[in-house]
């Protein structure tokens, strides 16, 4: 984790400097294209507009987010178009990336901490009882549920727990005659996710992105 809060500050230092527009943009770009494939740094940003939208209290991040994550190699003009039709300048747009570096960095260091007494510890699934067990704490689920069969195929093989499940993948191997789409297997390891934080006291078990979902490393037994 470590590692990820020091390539992230090194893909943002040229944007705390007066680069320019045109070589601001493109630092942008490394940067959320580096927060893209980090998973860690993805899982994040979509806990975040999870959060908000869940929440009374709207924080103004996802927006930034979005309004950043759409800037491209195409879009040179991204600024003066931004506050010709929205009224805002080249200065919120980097309060904005600013907002969103800050909370990544808050909340890595949240993370560090939540992990600093913990090991890593066997990972399985027990389709009969339908019982996720991390070491020696067990989550219940019900049996034959969407919830039930993403968790048995994912962990059904002991030799790919360290690797990354595209949701087709899990698609793959239900009935596709449902139509799952990735955001209803997104929605289903949201729904693993806030069942394993309050039933074992661990937040980031899964890291997902918007396509896949992957184990975090740090709780997989060496």
């Amino acid at each position: 984790m470590k590692d990820v809060e020091k390539a992230l500050k090194r893909y943002y230092e040229p944007l705390s400097g007066d680069p320019g527009i045109i070589y601001l943009i493109r630092f942008l770009i490394d940067y959320v294209n580096y927060i893209k494939r980090e998973p860690l740094l993805h899982n994040l940003i979509n806990k975040m507009i999870e959060d908000d939208a869940n929440s009374h209290l709207k924080s103004g991040l996802p927006e930034s987010w979005n309004i950043i994550s759409k800037i491209n190699t195409e879009s040179i003009d991204f600024f003066r178009d931004y506050s010709s039709v929205r009224g805002h300048e080249e200065f919120d747009v980097k309060v904005g990336m600013r907002r969103i570096h800050n909370y990544l960095l808050e909340e890595l260091s949240k993370e560090q901490s939540s992990k600093s007494v913990i090991v890593k510890v066997p990972l399985r699934f027990d389709e009969v009882k339908a019982i996720l067990f991390i070491g020696n704490k067990g989550v219940k689920f019900r049996k034959f549920t969407e919830q039930y069969h993403t968790l048995r195929i994912i962990l059904s093989d002991a030799s790919k727990l360290s690797g990354e499940w595209f949701f087709s993948e899990i698609r793959e191997q239900m009935d596709e005659a449902k139509g799952y789409t990735d955001k209803d297997f997104h929605n289903y390891f949201s729904a693993i996710k806030r069942r394993v934080a309050a039933e074992a006291g661990i937040k980031d078990l899964f890291l997902t992105t918007t396509q896949s979902v992957r184990i975090n490393p740090d709780y997989l037994k060496i």
